[in-house]
């Protein structure tokens, strides 16, 4: 993996307009104010277009000048990781597990484990060449595999001094493969040099390790180098398999187990490389955002414009341009980014501005939701779709989720005892299951509710009946008896929400659902009811 340095960052100053952003001309819900704030101390404003999004949950850190990154392990768990540590979370915004970890970078190996490098910061010093680094390795559940302390890793410089390029990954085993002072190395977990060489040589020409550019790692214990113009692919033993000139001007990168070489897509053998050529692997493949009809997004840079393309022809499907206000207060897209530049598996489109705001649209080029930033500092938003219904996003010290609502699921109605209820906060579906305002439930079922700040943990009584839960946890007890529901409480808009079927049923209440009605229907003879 290569990671650059810059010793010299500089920091561009937007020119800030004080009046809000300017929104294509919409049917629109009111806008709200989420519970985060730029670095010019607003709010962040999530406007609903066609489609309607909420907040389901947020992280801050305390220190205003930290940054999160984040890594999507699967569609309910998201890595984060800042300055001083990495941490795991599900989709309703609990911790699972968290690690000490100085490193702001966070790489997922060959093997599935995930690893973070800590550098000594000697790149600052051009006439450095070499850093003493650690490297950590854990599962994904946090337990950490193996340790490498102070490695040698080699500062590569080119033509600039301030910048320098290490280079490292890990294989198909967990090893872990870097250019090192001596060489490219392969390290095995124990910490046992396996091999090391300062040249590869391919048909009897020799190539000096120390210019490498490339260096990657696949599932199938592959070693791929890239050394000036040739790429060179290595087996787990450090023997050479093939090698062949590049086009320097295309770029290397790997996915999925497949090797991309400018806009081609080749799958990696013993014996050289094999062109895929499948339209669906291309597609998915490809570099670019994709709306999953044949169809590819771009944006151009100097009009601030996205555009849905065709695949084949690159017809102009539609387009989407900022707004004037945005543009006139020093904002624009870029779409040189693979992290604020994206889409999801149903063709949407998400893309940062360089202060942060976010454009949603659909691959019918109709505006779903804007998330409103307005930075002064640049600083463009992570994207990271973690679901068909949640989104998280991060943006200097801040992370939230946003969870789409379905109107067809929020129109359920509740009766009690044959009567209908008027609720203050609507039902909702998540993960299957209606969920409703915990102290309306509990105010209609004529339970008694207490919080219990120290633990986090909400307890309800009603008679010989105790409920302990948790917000953002699955895991609850039922008169001391634990067990798991499969939806947690969540907190929405400082409302705290619990599945009405689980608490229901836990008070003693007969509860059933009707599909064709979108109703639910309780029966429970020591119910004091809410207003009619």
């Amino acid at each position: 993996m290569k990671k650059i340095l810059l010793a010299l960052t500089g920091i561009l100053l937007l020119s800030h307009i004080s009046t809000s952003i300017a929104l294509a001309e919409s049917e629109m819900e009111e806008p709200l104010a989420l519970p985060v704030k730029d670095d010019s101390g607003r709010n962040w404003i999530l406007h609903n277009e066609n489609e309607k999004y909420r907040l389901k949950w947020s992280i801050t850190s305390d220190s205003q000048y930290d940054h999160f990154n984040a890594t999507k392990m699967d569609e309910h768990t998201v890595i984060l990781h800042n300055f001083s540590e990495v941490f795991a979370v599900n989709e309703n915004g609990q911790v699972i597990w968290k690690q000490k970890s100085a490193s702001h970078e966070l790489e997922i190996g060959a093997d599935g484990s995930l690893y973070s490098v800590t550098d000594d910061f000697a790149f600052l010093d051009p006439k450095k060449t070499v850093s003493k680094d650690t490297m950590t390795r854990f599962d994904k559940n946090g337990k950490v595999l193996n340790q490498y302390q102070d490695i040698p890793l080699a500062l590569v410089r080119k033509n600039n001094s301030y910048i320098a390029d290490m280079f490292y990954t890990v294989d198909h085993k967990g090893n872990f493969i870097a250019l090192l002072n001596n060489g490219l190395t392969l390290l095995e977990t124990n910490g046992t040099v396996k091999w090391q060489f300062k040249e590869l040589k391919v048909n009897d020409h020799s190539f000096n390790v120390f210019n490498m550019q490339k260096l990657f790692a696949d599932s199938q214990g592959h070693l791929l180098v890239v050394i000036d113009d040739q790429l060179i692919c290595l087996n787990a033993e450090g023997e050479v398999l093939w090698g062949f000139p590049k086009d320097t001007s295309k770029s290397v990168t790997i996915s999925a187990g497949y090797l991309l070489i400018g806009e081609k897509i080749y799958t990696i053998t013993s014996t050289g490389l094999t062109e895929e050529t499948n339209p669906d692997t291309a597609f998915t493949l490809s570099s670019r955002p994709i709306d999953h009809y044949g169809g590819y997004y771009q944006v151009d840079e100097k009009t601030s414009t996205l555009s849905n393309k065709k695949f084949n022809s690159n017809d102009t499907i539609w387009s989407y341009t900022l707004s004037d206000s945005e543009r006139s207060a020093g904002y624009n897209m870029a779409g040189n980014f693979n992290q604020n530049f994206v889409s999801d598996d149903q063709g949407n489109v998400y893309v940062s501005t360089n202060g942060g705001t976010i454009h949603s649209l659909n691959n019918q080029g109709k505006v779903r939701f804007t998330l409103e930033i307005t930075n002064k500092i640049i600083g463009f938003s992570q994207i990271l779709p973690l679901s068909k219904n949640t989104i998280v996003i991060t943006n200097n010290r801040n992370v939230i989720c946003l969870e789409k609502i379905d109107d067809q699921q929020n129109n359920i109605s509740l009766w009690l005892n044959e009567k209908e209820k008027i609720l203050q906060h609507k039902l909702f579906m998540q993960d299957g299951h209606v969920m409703i305002s915990l102290r309306e439930v509990f105010e209609m079922l004529g339970a008694k509710v207490t919080w219990d700040a120290e633990h986090n943990q909400i307890i309800a009584e009603r008679n010989d009946k105790k409920i302990v839960m948790q917000i953002g946890s699955n895991d609850a007890s039922v008169n001391g008896v634990t067990t798991v529901f499969d939806t947690a409480p969540t907190l929405i808009d400082d409302v705290t929400y619990v599945p009405l079927r689980y608490v229901a049923e836990s008070l003693g209440s007969k509860i059933e659902w009707d599909d064709a009605s979108k109703s639910v229907r309780i029966v429970d003879t020591e119910a004091t009811g809410l207003k009619q």
